[in-house]
């Protein structure tokens, strides 16, 4: 024990005979106590004295922090991550032997190593700051703002498979992705600019129930859990691709405003719900044809809003057996309008998957019925294994057109879409904090579809349907997440699509990334 030490035990006894004093129980103290207190309250005088100055200065500080806070409910925290990005892809792409532009070109798509859609690598930053507020202890608002330069990876296979995270093409973002001949698949950015890229407000109605309203940037799955062990939602870790996160029927939806439910039943189960629209108006023909959302608002070919555009409805039951194992049922329920299927807001399949997952049926207002099944299994605290298989069964209540306004589908006519993965997770592999994760699946592909090629009398097209029929594809992908220290992660990565649009005669590329994570 030090001097300080003992001078401060010499003084709290001295503060409990004074409390007995002025209780009237002074008869309790002996006087041989009081001289023994009194000597070593002389001899220690001068550590008394320090320890009284270090108290004085450190109330000072605290009033002075307390005056000058940020908030007194409102916590912020921060994230910025760079990643370096580059794509090593063979010659002559095409998503069908028909045509680049389901019905519209019949010729490869780009080849690699020639021009921008060549070997490339690129690097990009994201910066977001999250205020996060809590006025009861159980509630949270949260106020999100970021700036990026990260576009979606241009990929010489005019793709979207393979697509990596984190991908700045969001549904409030027009990503028009290789949808006219000659047009180069260099997606979009918020171009450095600074935007609320989130604003939520969630809070318990009971010991069960928890609600959510969204204002902007909602996702489904905000609403219901993805059981995935490399799902860290919209953060700067995990999975390096879009596709390895998540069973793609979650992206269904605008990205905008809505509102969801999560109701905990018992401990083994949980039934989510939730709905997104897309929150905006833009311009546009609308539709003769009367399409209604589960509002009873009538649905045309532009967005309009909250209830009269794209949107999303999701319902899950998710049941836990025993702490180790989760299953999950969704269905999702979309619609999204004409000017949001050719500008891939976010796309029919999600924009992860094949060309013709995003046009299945051409381009016009699409109906959707989604079907997932998920399951996560932790074997031990270093291993967990997930995985999913989702089902779209897509409808156009008007038909389809290519850009050039050729009919590729009737209306009434309908698609099938289906994925799969399998996820496999390593917590703490050869560190405590780091991850190793493996993906293995099958992007959306069209397994079924009414809407064929266009008939051109001057150019040859095929006369098949767009249906994923030319070969299979499969999405591979590793990486490891390592913490360089508490908040600084470094996760190189690599991901390889076999045969990419489902054609066998693409050669595959390799994408590989590297990202630096910093979070505060």
């Amino acid at each position: 024990m030090s001097r300080f030490e003992f001078a401060a035990g010499v003084n709290a006894c001295l503060s409990k005979i004074n409390e007995l004093v002025t209780a009237g129980l002074a008869d309790k103290v002996s006087q041989g106590d009081v001289a023994t207190l009194q000597r070593l309250q002389e001899e220690f005088a001068a550590e008394l004295a320090v320890l009284k100055g270090r108290v004085d200065l450190l109330e000072t500080k605290t009033e002075q922090l307390e005056s000058q806070q940020f908030s007194a409910t409102t916590k912020l925290t921060g994230e910025a991550l760079f990643q370096l990005r580059g794509d090593f892809t063979g010659n002559d792409l095409r998503p069908d032997n028909s045509g680049a532009i389901p019905g519209l070109v019949s010729k490869p798509l780009a080849e690699g190593g020639e021009g921008p859609a060549g070997r490339n690598a690129t690097l990009g930053y994201r910066a977001r700051l999250d205020f996060q507020s809590s006025f009861t202890g159980r509630d949270r608002l949260l106020v999100r703002l970021q700036a990026s330069n990260i576009p979606r990876q241009g990929i010489a296979a005019y793709t979207n498979q393979g697509a990596l995270h984190p991908d700045d093409a969001t549904g409030d973002v027009n990503n028009v992705f290789g949808l006219f001949p000659g047009s180069v698949p260099t997606g979009q950015s918020s171009n450095n600019q600074v935007r609320l890229e989130k604003f939520t407000y969630g809070f318990p109605a009971g010991d069960r129930l928890r609600l959510q309203v969204t204002a902007t940037g909602g996702r489904l799955w905000d609403f219901a859990p993805t059981l995935n062990a490399l799902d860290y939602g919209d953060k700067g870790l995990g999975s390096i691709t879009e596709f390895g996160r998540r069973n793609p029927i979650y992206r269904l939806s605008g990205a905008g405003a809505g509102v969801g439910l999560d109701y905990r039943f018992s401990e083994w189960g949980r039934f989510s719900v939730g709905y997104l629209g897309g929150n905006r108006v833009s311009a546009g023909v609308a539709t003769a044809n009367t399409v209604r959302n589960p509002f009873g608002a009538e649905l045309g070919s532009t967005g309009n809003g909250f209830t009269g555009g794209t949107y999303g409805a999701i319902a899950q039951l998710t049941v836990t057996p025993n702490r180790d194992w989760d299953l999950g049922l969704t269905y999702v329920r979309s619609f999204f309008s004409a000017d949001d299927v050719f500008a891939q807001r976010p796309g029919v399949g999600g924009g992860v998957g094949s060309h013709h997952s995003d046009f299945p049926l051409g381009g016009g207002p699409m109906e959707l019925n989604s079907y997932g099944f998920q399951t996560r299994y932790r074997f031990s605290p270093g291993f967990v294994l997930s995985g999913w298989v989702g089902f779209t069964d897509v409808r156009a209540p008007v038909g389809g057109i290519n850009p050039l306004g050729d009919r590729l589908s009737q209306p009434g006519d309908t698609a099938n879409l289906f994925n799969w993965a399998v996820t496999l997770a390593f917590p703490d592999l050869f560190k405590a904090g780091a991850l190793g994760g493996l993906v293995v699946g099958q992007a959306p592909k069209v397994t079924r579809s009414d809407g064929r090629f266009a008939q051109s009398p001057i150019l040859t097209f095929g006369a098949g349907p767009l249906e994923d029929r030319q070969g299979e594809s499969y999405h591979i992908e590793a990486f490891y997440q390592y913490p360089l220290g508490r908040n600084i992660t470094l996760t190189p990565g690599i991901v390889w699509v076999t045969n990419p649009e489902y054609n066998s005669a693409n050669p595959s590329f390799v994408l590989g990334t590297l990202r630096l994570t910093f979070s505060f």
